[in-house]
């Protein structure tokens, strides 16, 4: 699994770009944990292709589950190659022993 963990605040940029004898452009998609700063009670999991805009977003209330605990900020973020990759493991975040794990392994608490 091409997976990078993060914990701190948001520097990742939506894409990476790397220099050689040839231009590759790579695509990331993330998942990432929300914690509300307003109600740190409050946590989100989420899955997108840029980051920085996604939080953007949900602080501006465009999303209906996060928009009564604005404002949000990144927690935790994971950088993954594959698409498939990243939805399944958000798919995981949301179940009993997802969050679970996230807690004990993901989350600053």
């Amino acid at each position: 699994m091409a997976c990078q963990v993060h914990k701190s605040k948001v520097q990742a940029a939506s894409h990476f770009h790397f220099w050689g004898t040839s231009n590759i452009f790579i695509t990331m998609f993330y998942v990432y944990l929300l914690r509300s700063q307003s109600s740190p009670d409050q946590v989100y999991t989420g899955f997108t292709e840029d980051l920085r805009q996604r939080l953007e977003d949900h602080n501006a209330g465009k999303s209906t589950h996060t928009k009564k605990c604005r404002p949000w900020e990144v927690e935790t973020y994971l950088a993954f190659s594959d698409r498939l990759q990243a939805l399944d493991f958000e798919r995981y975040l949301k179940t009993a022993s997802g969050i679970a794990f996230a807690n004990k392994r993901l989350r600053d608490r």
